[in-house]
């Protein structure tokens, strides 16, 4: 899956606001298929009201809150749509 990054975006800005759901997926995160092929791990999906509904993958990538932050500090944090999210800005939006 190709991702084309249109313009990064904060949690305030008002395409954030806007989406009614959105799914968001960790980049370059050192994830590989069993192809060896480099892959997205989803993160999880954010529906308009919802608190963020976050995938454990049954603890293969993180299992506390602690190595959740660091593996999304490890990748670039993407949405659905191709938008790339700051890191930081990501952690406050995925995680009030």
């Amino acid at each position: 899956m190709e991702i084309f990054r249109l313009h990064s975006i904060r949690a305030g800005d008002d395409l954030a606001k806007s989406t009614m759901g959105t799914n968001y997926y960790l980049e370059d995160s050192g994830a590989v298929d069993w192809n060896g092929v480099a892959m997205l791990v989803y993160l999880g999906k954010r529906s308009g009201g919802w608190m963020f509904c976050w995938n454990f993958h049954d603890n293969e990538y993180y299992s506390t809150r602690s190595s959740l932050v660091a593996f999304i500090r490890s990748g670039v944090v993407v949405c659905e749509g191709g938008y790339m999210w700051e890191t930081e800005s990501f952690l406050l939006h995925g995680t009030d």
